[in-house]
């Protein structure tokens, strides 16, 4: 268990009666061997949502220049990744924040019964 959330859990973010077509991603560990350069990366960052990509766009910049990196296929993947991550944990945030209810892992949402158990 971590002290400041770092984590998340997949059921946070499902929607209790829509149909999910966009969740978060967990951090695809299986990127950093795309990379065609050695760096050292810390077990603590790979559990940061989009930290990791944050991190290999810095790299390319680093190993290939701030404008040598845009060719570069690896590093375009990495830059696409950590714009989407951004996106979409921004998006999911107004929602919580703001409609709490319709998450299942929220403690405001509740079970809508069907016809047949109100016993009407």
């Amino acid at each position: 268990m971590t002290i400041f959330a770092e984590t998340w859990e997949a059921s946070e973010y499902q929607y209790r009666n829509k149909a999910n077509l966009k969740t978060l991603p967990a951090n695809h560990l299986g990127k950093l061997a795309e990379l065609k350069f050695d760096f050292i990366e810390y077990k603590a960052h790979q559990l940061i949502s989009c930290h990791l990509y944050e991190r290999m766009t810095i790299h390319c910049m680093n190993q290939y220049g701030l404008f040598k990196d845009l060719y570069r296929p690896e590093c375009l993947d990495a830059q696409y990744y950590f714009k989407t991550c951004v996106e979409l944990n921004s998006a999911y945030g107004i929602q919580k924040k703001y409609f709490p209810e319709h998450f299942v892992g929220s403690p405001y949402a509740r079970p809508v019964p069907q016809f047949q158990q109100l016993g009407l």
